[in-house]
């Protein structure tokens, strides 16, 4: 690789110009650039210049945060006795609104939490933490 290709390299992948940036645990709140590289936040500065990136989007009519945690949902998906898909797709609902992990909040009990686990949690993109409901078949089969 010759010096000039070396100083080509770009620093970021992704550069996020502009947008409102709330990260409450970092104390910010205003306008700012998000620098991306590998998957992971790089840098956040009032400024980032688009050359250091891949790809740059502009986003300055939206709100940039860390990923949002909805502490109450259903994605336990199972098939009720007259063939309705109960509960709803993490993966197909959450993350459009900013949600990456959420809390299943009883819908499987002792009984069916491995097949819980086994065919939702583990094959989800979105992170799913789940209440255990002691009702042995949860919500999905409280008669049980």
């Amino acid at each position: 690789m010759s010096a000039s290709e070396a100083g080509s390299e770009k620093s970021l992948d992704l550069l996020l110009k502009g947008g409102h940036v709330i990260d409450p645990a970092n104390g910010i709140d205003g306008k700012m650039d998000v620098g991306i590289k590998d998957r992971k936040i790089a840098r956040v500065a009032p400024s980032i210049p688009e050359v250091e990136s891949v790809r740059a989007i502009y986003v300055s009519d939206y709100y940039v945060t860390p990923g949002i945690i909805d502490i109450h949902t259903h994605v336990y998906t199972f098939q009720s006795s007259d063939g309705y898909v109960m509960s709803m797709t993490a993966d197909a609902h959450l993350p459009a609104s900013g949600v990456t992990t959420t809390v299943d909040a009883g819908t499987a009990g002792w009984k069916n939490f491995t097949e819980f686990k086994e065919r939702c949690i583990d094959r989800s993109k979105t992170r799913i933490l789940a209440f255990l409901n002691i009702a042995s078949g949860g919500m999905a089969f409280s008669g049980t």
